[in-house]
This record gives structure tokens, sequence and C-alpha cells, in this order.
């Protein structure tokens, strides 16, 4: 769309689900409250504001900084993986695009979907399994992105079998 009529008509496009999911999400009947949920008897709350209980927890903040980081550092690639190939490595916005989603997106999914498998086995035999698998990944994704960005202009197949991998 952006190739063809321009990034501005792109956003249009783009905007289509976004308006079909909040006029559904409008059809949503709200439940009763307190009908749904199940008490053991005896079963109290701890007392004070659950946001600061939760809050106070000290592995929380470091689920929350990681988290925050991390996604910073997706989003980030995820805008910058286009016009970077575009721009350095001379493709057309279409394939640009393509080949985006393909190392950024379709690798991401399959890193998700194997690392979290991998977490959980690994968890299951020790108890710092998925903080071990979380690890690993960080260590062999960073330089497996930084050969892929210093692959030589037109290069793409390099930059994105490494970025790729990198992603996933």
């Amino acid at each position: 769309i952006a190739q063809h009529w321009g990034w501005r008509n792109a956003f249009y496009v783009a905007a289509i689900p976004g308006i079909i999911c909040a006029a559904m999400a409008l059809g949503i009947r709200e439940p009763q409250r307190g009908t749904l949920e199940q008490h053991a008897v005896g079963d109290r709350c701890r007392p004070g504001n659950p946001y600061l209980l939760v809050l106070s927890i000290p592995t929380m903040l470091w689920v929350i900084v990681s988290g925050a980081l991390h996604n910073f550092n997706m989003y980030a690639l995820g805008s910058f993986v286009a016009p970077f190939l575009v721009r350095f490595h001379h493709m057309n916005l279409q394939n640009a695009g393509w080949t985006a989603a393909a190392t950024y997106g379709f690798s991401g999914i399959f890193g998700l979907v194997v690392g979290g498998g991998l977490a959980d086995r690994l968890y299951r035999r020790r108890l710092d399994g998925r903080l071990i698998v979380g690890t690993a990944s960080i260590a062999i994704c960073a330089p497996l992105m930084f050969l892929g960005l210093m692959r030589p202009s037109g290069d793409i197949w390099g930059f994105a079998l490494l970025m790729g991998a990198g992603c996933g």
C-alpha cells in the first residue's frame, strides 16, 4: 500500500482492523461482579492497595524494567528494519517490508514458541531454567544482530539470515 499509494494511505488501511475490533468490543457484555469468582472458605485477601502489594514484590521491579527495555528495543527495531533496508541495501519499500516482516516478525514468533517451550522444559529440571534460557538467548542474539547490521550494502540474504536468527 505504501509502495503504490503512499505511507499516509497505509495508515488508513491499517486502521480498518482496529475499527472493526473496537466495534466488536462495544458488544461485549460485562458479567455481573462476584458471580464468576470462587473463594475458598476462610480465604482472605491481604490488606492494602493491590497494585502496591504487587509492586512490593522485589522481583516485580526487574520484570517491569526488563519488559519495558525489551519492548522499547523491539519496537525501535520494528521501525528501523524496513527503512534501513531501503536506504542502505537499496530495496524498494514493498520488498523491504516483506523482508522486515520475515526477519523481524516471523522469526520472532518462531523464537517465542520454541524458546518458551525450551524454557518450560528446562524449568521442570531446574528452578532457574527460564532465566538460563532468557540469558542465553540475549547472549546469542546480540552478536547475530550486530553481524547482520554489519553486512555490506546489497547483501540482503546475509542481513536477513543473521537478523532473523537474532530476532528468533
